[in-house]
């Protein structure tokens, strides 16, 4: 038998968002209010799902069926953070009326410090040097291997230069710093993110 053990982390991710029109906004907040008793049912559940009041639901996406039922998706929360995987699904009837939960992919842990080791701009900072960095990593090419130069990127400057070894000189492919144009401004984000791995308990070791 194994149990699954989850170890909980507070963890920086950067990228790029695109902001949100107001009719999308005045949609969203439809959609809040139509949810609100599900979100509330949740909330009475959370001890019995492993959880406690530093856990909420913000809704994700919601999908209407072929008979006015509704699939809510909603996003495990823990003090205003997003839980990485953390989700749940309520199925309700045309009526509104709850059907079926959906709970297996909740984070259940208790507390965390959720205080950032990086402030955003720190984090993006980062973020854009291992951008440049893994743009720049070189690229070899052993002769008698490959046929030709693997490149992964492209319209770049290429310089070829051989090795002074013993052995049959591979060719290495080094790339300037190419012109990267980002479409937008990156941003940060702060969530919680689980890693999860399985275990033996004691009773089932050697079976």
């Amino acid at each position: 038998m194994k149990h699954s053990l989850t170890s909980i982390s507070a963890l920086l991710i950067t990228g790029i968002l695109s902001a949100q029109s107001p009719e999308a906004e005045k949609s969203r907040q439809a959609v809040e209010a139509r949810v609100a008793p599900i979100r509330a049912l949740l909330a009475a559940e959370r001890h019995t799902l492993g959880l406690n009041e530093k856990h909420n639901f913000n809704v994700k996406s919601v999908t209407q069926g072929e008979f006015g039922e509704e699939f809510v998706r909603f996003q495990q929360t823990f003090n205003g953070l997003r839980v990485w995987g953390g989700e749940t699904i309520v199925h309700t009837d045309a009526n509104g009326n709850t059907k079926s939960e959906n709970v297996h992919s909740l984070r259940a842990f208790s507390d965390l410090d959720v205080t950032p080791a990086l402030q955003a701009e720190e984090a993006i900072g980062v973020f854009n040097n291992r951008l440049e960095a893994s743009l720049l990593e070189p690229i070899i090419n052993v002769p008698g291997v490959f046929n030709r130069p693997r490149v992964a990127t492209q319209n770049m400057d290429l310089e070829t230069r051989a090795l002074d070894l013993d052995e049959p000189e591979p060719l290495v492919h080094s790339l300037r710093k190419p012109q990267v144009q980002l479409l937008a401004k990156p941003t940060a984000e702060l969530l919680v993110y689980p890693i999860t791995r399985q275990v033996r308990i004691p009773g089932a070791m050697g079976k």
